[in-house]
């Protein structure tokens, strides 16, 4: 049987010393795989101390590592009586010549350069192996000191120890060399696909900047067209713009004329229902009541008109605002108005708002008001104003628990003169949530609603949070 048979048989342990961990990793996995136990130390102190602990059959080391180096490990090993037999590998990237006399120096019995091949490692590992076991008794030889730039180097390696050990040098130079010949022969496999592969994209480019010029081509006479379009565009927007101004004056010429018709027709219904009511049946009293019902409806709606048209026209002075003191004072000069309110309101935090504070307020009043309305049924009435900042936008509400609304119709709310509620059940001319609308809007915001049948509603609206985007509303 074969000396390394006779050691396999009771298994062949190897230590390795390596402080990196991938290597490390590396070196266990190439080893076992052929059939060998390791161990692992991040340095060479650490391998002394498992070495003590259980004499391993080989040792593969890193020369630079923390602590002790390579080198210090290996001398203090084959100084060693008990430990001297062991072989050892250097792993390292040793180049010159005073690196392998450092390693002769030390004692080592072989090396491999870094990066390693995994089956040529082993190979030297199961060479060392039988080498090591037929070595074993012989006697030992004395040392040679080697001058090397002005620097002695004791070798105190037997001398086949130390013509293995430079046989390697030879045997890793030509190994490296087989390796470069690979590379070069892939190299040059690499260098034919890729002049293939360039006169393939230099085709293709070829075709693709065909396609370029073409569509650059259709892109000038398309942005020609666009710039036609978009002049055609800029005049009808200009022709808008002044329908619309004079659409508004004429908006509010109309409203403002109205109201004088309409209170006379209410002065004369009033003096007829005064001054003759003894001439009057009851049904005459009741046609003159609804002609003044219906006269000061009108009024209100064209109260509501001319409002919506000022707020169009008015100057945005856009000043910082107390978002939760504005909505507080609106809510007691509305209870103050309506000493039957007993609505129980609550103000959350707020976040400060920038903006046009009479035109704000105005939003207050409406919701507010509304709440105030639509929670008359209740004998516990709650109203609750609060808000939020997101990333862009500052986001407010305010909340009840009165009547409510189907939510699918809630796109139909902010509609010029929409109502969800029939006048016999609230009064009102459905102009007040339009209003807010128009108001939001032209401070750059947003506004929506949420609610259900019987459980209430809440409105919501957002300013932006930089004082900048608002500024550029106003212009």
């Amino acid at each position: 049987m074969k000396p390394l048979e006779e050691i396999e048989k009771t298994g062949i342990n190897i230590l390795v010393v390596e402080d990196s961990e991938t290597q490390a990793l590396r070196l266990k996995w190439a080893l076992e795989r052929k059939g060998f136990t390791v161990a692992l130390a991040r340095n060479g102190a650490e391998g002394l101390a498992m070495m003590r602990e259980k004499k391993p059959a080989l040792i593969i080391s890193d020369i630079l590592m923390p602590v002790m180096d390579g080198y210090e490990m290996c001398a203090v090993i084959k100084q060693t009586e008990e430990f001297r037999d062991i072989p050892i590998i250097l792993l390292t990237r040793m180049s010159e010549p005073a690196d392998i006399l450092r390693g002769l120096e030390a004692g080592a019995d072989n090396y491999v350069t870094k990066p390693f091949d995994e089956d040529h490692l082993v190979s030297k590992v199961r060479a060392l192996l039988e080498s090591s076991i037929q070595m074993r008794n012989k006697p030992k030889e004395e040392c040679i000191e080697v001058l090397y730039a002005d620097k002695l180097y004791v070798i105190k390696t037997g001398r086949v120890q130390t013509l293995m050990f430079l046989f390697s040098t030879y045997e890793n130079v030509i190994w490296q060399n087989i390796e470069l010949g690979r590379a070069q022969t892939q190299l040059k496999a690499l260098n034919e696909n890729l002049e293939k592969l360039v006169e393939r994209r230099t085709d293709d480019l070829r075709e693709i900047n065909a396609d370029l010029s073409r569509e650059i081509l259709e892109h000038r006479l398309a942005k020609d067209k666009i710039d036609e379009l978009n002049k055609e565009l800029q005049d009808k927007i200009v022709r808008l713009e002044t329908i619309n101004k004079e659409l508004e004056s004429f908006s509010y010429s109309l409203a403002h004329d109205l109201r004088a018709p309409a209170r006379v027709i209410d002065g004369f219904s009033n003096i007829m229902l005064r001054d003759h009511a003894n001439d009057l049946d009851e049904d005459n009293k009741k046609f003159l009541g609804i002609i003044r019902k219906n006269t000061r409806k009108m009024e209100t709606l064209i109260d509501d008109l001319l409002n919506l048209a000022r707020l169009e026209r008015c100057e945005m002075n856009l000043l910082d605002i107390d978002m939760g003191e504005l909505a507080a004072a609106v809510f007691n000069d509305i209870k103050a108005s309506m000493p039957d309110c007993k609505a129980r309101f609550t103000v959350k935090e707020l976040p400060a708002a920038r903006g046009e504070r009479t035109l704000i307020r105005q939003v207050f009043v409406n919701l507010l008001a509304n709440a105030v309305k639509f929670t008359r049924p209740r004998e516990k009435a709650a109203i609750e104003a609060g808000g939020w900042s997101d990333a862009n936008e500052n986001v407010y509400y305010v909340k009840d628990n009165g009547v409510g609304f189907d939510s699918r119709y809630s796109d139909r709310l902010f509609g010029l003169f929409k109502r969800l509620h029939g006048e016999e059940e609230f009064e009102g001319t459905g102009a007040g949530l339009a209003i807010i609308r128009s108001i939001i809007q032209r401070h750059k915001g947003r506004v929506w609603a949420d609610g259900k049948v019987g459980e209430g509603a809440t409105f919501y609206f957002t300013l932006p949070r930089k004082s900048e985007a608002l500024c550029r509303s106003s212009s």
